[in-house]
């Protein structure tokens, strides 16, 4: 692991805006983000697992409006006090729930992220890119709206058990 390293993830979004860190998603129905042979740099994180290495001095920002963003948000805090963020290799299972739309508590943590992270956008997270303008929120609304029942097809719910998803990607045995 790299000197600099503040926070490590099981699934980030790198600097180049590729998925990184295999990561089995119930409400995708696939494993998302590449395999990579070492740590990678990346810009946020998925929410689902992040490790903060203790003296890294970070905390995470209690006036954030929700549960969205805080993933990115850590990651900016880290960039900007000089410390690095890596995704790498922790095979993992999010059995999240299928979302057909974001909604309004969505909208109101990505102005949050616009109004404290404006002279460092644009910002990329795993579901969309924070911008100034915010054109990005409302192109992926869009896409949202018009992909919800191909989305929800490929859904597998979470009333499958994480053991059964973890031995169909292969991580029940990683011996």
């Amino acid at each position: 692991m790299p000197a600099d390293w503040a926070l490590f993830g099981a699934f980030g979004v790198g600097m180049d805006a590729a998925n990184i860190g295999p990561v089995w998603s119930s409400s995708l129905g696939q494993i998302v983000g590449r395999v990579p042979l070492q740590p990678v740099p990346v810009q946020s994180f998925d929410e689902l697992l992040i490790v903060m290495r203790r003296d890294a001095g970070l905390s995470w920002d209690e006036g954030l409006p929700g549960w969205h963003f805080y993933g990115t948000d850590i990651v900016a805090a880290a960039h900007a006090a000089g410390r690095g963020a890596y995704a790498g290799v922790l095979p993992t299972v999010h059995n999240d729930q299928f979302h057909p739309a974001l909604g309004s508590d969505f909208t109101e943590c990505y102005r949050f992220m616009q109004r404290k992270w404006a002279a460092a956008l644009p910002l990329r997270s795993p579901i969309t890119k924070i911008s100034r303008s915010g054109l990005h929120l409302l192109r992926d609304r869009w896409k949202a709206s018009r992909s919800t029942a191909f989305r929800a097809d490929l859904a597998t719910g979470t009333q499958t058990s994480v053991q059964t998803l973890a031995e169909r990607c292969g991580w029940a045995r990683l011996d």
